[in-house]
């Protein structure tokens, strides 16, 4: 389900009730041991899924494709917004007086930003959020080139918080 860019889950959705239909079926008549064996080896994958991905779930890429690393590399990966509460929750602790300015994935950023959010950079704005995905389009400028704060995965930071100094 995660090896094109398309958002294909809501198609996917109906399949759901047969394939566990299927494994279910699958798993009724394999020994005890075998079951075992299964229940922990996926146990010990969704322990790894959650350490790694916590507290964003929807950042998760298969393995089989690559993982997150290759969605990110070959251009695929869609940042719907992920991570941007995170970066919101952390400028909130700068203050109220903060001016920032967030090209892309404003909606999901202010709702959880208390501070004075901005749809063009200013002279007054402090910092600028930008996400992997969104870079790509929209560089930050020479004037936000300090990296104060990013956030992500334990594997690959998505979204950047970048302070701005002016000359």
């Amino acid at each position: 389900m995660t090896f094109t860019d398309q958002k294909i889950d809501r198609y996917a959705l109906v399949f759901f009730p047969f394939i566990l239909l299927l494994i279910s079926n699958y798993l009724t008549n394999v020994s005890k041991r075998v079951l075992t064996i299964s229940l922990g080896i996926s146990l010990l994958f969704l322990g790894y899924v959650i350490y790694t991905y916590h507290p964003v779930y929807s950042a998760y890429y298969s393995p089989l494709f690559g993982g997150t690393g290759s969605a990110l590399d070959t251009g695929i990966y869609d940042n719907s917004g992920e991570y941007f509460a995170q970066a919101a929750l952390y400028l909130n602790t700068k203050g109220r007086d903060v001016y920032t300015y967030v090209p892309n994935g404003f909606s999901s950023f202010d709702l959880f930003y208390k501070g004075n959010t901005q749809r063009e950079r200013t002279n007054e704005t402090n910092y600028v959020v930008t996400s992997y995905d969104m870079q790509r389009l929209n560089p930050v400028d020479s004037v936000c080139t300090i990296l104060d704060k990013s956030f992500g995965s334990k594997e690959h930071d998505i979204v950047y918080v970048w302070r701005c100094l002016y000359p």
